[in-house]
């Protein structure tokens, strides 16, 4: 149960992580700068916020204390005023100064008891100094209230009624009593002293209260530094580890990468190198992860092509390299119509090797010189895609394109390979071709030196199994295929006629006229020789004048009538020698085999023998051996 309730839980995890990887480095980039941005408004919004607080605690403390505190100052101002005028009045002043101001007094003591009210209740006072309103907090809801109101209010009463008899004293007709008037001041002077003092107590506890407001909130601005700095502090970790992250998630697959691609260089083509290269993992579809499949698409490609280019150093002949080009291009690439054309000897002309579809072969024109192919003759890609009509020497110029692609090798032309396909007008089409184009390219290119030792090594085999003056194979060519040709003569049950040939007098030719003479005679011959004979039999030139022929799957009376079509056609052919003409003949010996011997070497043998018994006999005649002609042991 356990595991099935996290199955779905990491499979959605998994997709979202999938999904996650998959959004491109621009959009990835663009989410790290807006968490970073988000982190760097919101320590700000702290920062502020914190500032609004303290801001907000002072300006309540201003609103609460500053009305206060102005009233405060303002009764004092009136109580000193107040005193200031009980002082001014005396007995020997008129009685209607005196009069005056005692009511001067009461209006005094009225504005104070209207100050000292919203001290008490809160309100609205108008304060007599500039005639300002201040709102007041109640004095009493701020822990000295009680007090206040009982010493305050007991002075003011005491204070107005001492004025009031003072004023009767004052404005009565007869003389006032000094000694009465003197009491009254006194007892007046108290009142003011007393509510000065209770002012002055006010005054004091309003600026403690204020000094525990101001601490207590210089202890709230400690607190929220400390709060923000590790707010502050948590962001900048956060958005440290997030961008690591994120350059982690954009750097590690580049690294991964740059390993890859110095593998690549390192390799040294070897199937083992090649194969030593790693995959790089592949863990979204951004920029990175398409950078990532594309570099495994080359590395497998890398892969394939060494694996082909082993393949092909292990190929016998030049054909075996072109017959499995042509397998790469049908199975491997898709391309169903291509000819491949090789550079015959000397560049006279191309020789088509290998067709796909076979009946394409038969529509390919003779192209002589080679020349006259304009990838040949420039030795690069020729296209007629958009450039119709650009070869002179393709069929089908209105109705397929083609391209042709030289086979080059340090310098030198071994041949071109022709694709065919319809038209294409779509633009997506044509780049999958030329990228199809591309990599076949890539698989010739691997092809191309290979090809070209191959073609060396055939070259020089050829050149050690012909005889370069007449351009029939040599004794070392026989003594390599002479068993092949032998197991095909017994797995079909045939026979093979053996003919030995030497011209007659052929010393006296090259003593008389000289070597070049003798060598154009012996040119000759084997051009007679080669055109009484199949192209299924062999032509030797055995040794100095003397010529092997191998008729294969011939009856001996066949045989004994191919040997005298030849002694006739070498005794009618005139050898023209500048001005001079020569008549020559030639002794031919006969064996069959295996009916004179079941050992090739030995009926070559009997051949030789019936070739040397005819020259005894007079030369200039065809000889079949036979058993009384050979007296010895065993071959």
């Amino acid at each position: 149960m356990e595991n099935s309730s996290k199955g779905p839980q990491g499979g959605l995890l998994a997709r979202m992580w999938h999904k996650a990887l998959a959004v491109s480095i621009f959009w990835k980039i663009t989410l790290m700068l807006a968490i970073c941005l988000t982190g760097y408004v919101s320590s700000g919004l702290l920062s502020f916020s914190a500032l609004g607080r303290i801001s907000h605690r002072l300006e309540r403390l201003e609103d609460a204390e500053a009305p206060l505190i102005k009233v405060v100052h303002d009764i004092s101002k009136e109580l000193q005023s107040l005193e200031t005028i009980i002082r001014s009045i005396d007995s020997s002043r008129s009685r209607e100064l005196n009069v005056a101001l005692i009511k001067r007094s009461e209006k005094e003591l009225d504005a104070i008891r209207g100050l000292l009210e919203p001290l008490e209740n809160g309100g609205i006072a108008d304060s007599p100094m500039d005639a300002d309103s201040l709102a007041i907090t109640p004095f009493k809801e701020r822990g000295t209230g009680v007090a206040f109101d009982l010493s305050i209010w007991n002075e003011m009463a005491e204070l107005k009624q001492d004025l009031k008899e003072f004023k009767v004293l004052m404005s009565s007709d007869s003389d006032p009593n000094p000694q009465r008037i003197d009491t009254l001041r006194l007892r007046i002077n108290g009142h003011l002293l007393a509510m000065e003092r209770i002012m002055s107590a006010v005054s004091l506890g309003i600026s403690q209260e204020k000094r525990g407001v101001v601490a207590d909130i210089l202890g709230n601005i400690k607190n929220y530094k400390i709060k923000v700095t590790v707010l502050v502090g948590i962001i900048m970790l956060f958005l440290t580890l997030t961008s690591y992250a994120w350059g982690w998630l954009l750097v590690s697959p580049l690294r991964r990468l740059a390993t890859i691609l110095q593998e690549i260089m390192k390799a040294s083509g070897e199937d083992s190198s090649c194969s030593s290269i790693k995959l790089v993992p592949v863990f979204g579809e951004d920029e990175i992860g398409k950078v990532a499949i594309a570099t495994n698409n080359l590395i497998q490609r890398i892969r394939k092509l060494c694996a082909f280019r082993r393949v092909i150093e292990g190929d016998e002949t030049a054909d075996d390299i072109y017959m499995r080009l042509a397998k790469v291009f049908r199975e491997e690439l898709g391309l169903h119509s291509f000819v491949i054309f090789e550079v015959g000897p000397e560049g006279e002309r191309l020789d088509l090797l290998y067709s796909y579809p076979k009946e394409l072969g038969s529509e390919i024109p003779d192209i002589c010189p080679a020349e006259r192919c304009r990838a040949v003759r420039t030795g690069s890609i020729v296209s007629s895609q958009g450039q119709p009509g650009i070869c002179q020497v393709f069929p089908w110029p209105d109705a397929l394109t083609h391209t042709c692609i030289p086979m080059q090798v340090g310098g030198e032309i071994l041949g071109v390979i022709q694709f065919i396909y319809p038209f294409v007008d779509n633009p997506r089409r044509e780049a999958g071709l030329v990228n199809t184009l591309s990599e076949a390219n890539q698989y010739l290119v691997e092809a191309l030196p290979v090809l070209k030792a191959k073609r060396l090594a055939q070259t020089l085999q050829e050149m050690a199994m012909k005889d370069p003056l007449t351009c029939l194979h040599n004794r070392r060519y026989l003594e390599n295929y002479l068993d092949t040709l032998v197991a095909g003569v017994r797995r079909r049950g045939s026979s093979m006629g053996i003919l030995m040939c030497d011209i007659d007098y052929f010393k006296q030719v090259n003593d008389e006229f000289g070597h070049d003479t003798g060598d154009l005679i012996l040119a000759n011959l084997a051009k007679i020789l080669g055109s009484h004979v199949r192209d299924s039999d062999l032509v030797i030139r055995f040794g100095g004048e003397e010529f092997l022929v191998l008729l294969i799957d011939c009856e001996l009376d066949e045989a004994i009538t191919t040997a005298e079509r030849i002694r006739r056609s070498v005794e009618e052919t005139v050898f023209r020698i500048g001005t001079t003409q020569l008549k020559k003949t030639i002794s031919i010996g006969i064996s069959e085999f295996p009916g004179d011997s079941d050992a090739i070497w030995q009926a070559i043998k009997f051949a030789d023998v019936a070739l040397y018994r005819a020259k005894e006999k007079g030369r200039n005649q065809v000889l079949r051996f036979t058993r009384d002609m050979w007296q010895g042991m065993d071959y």
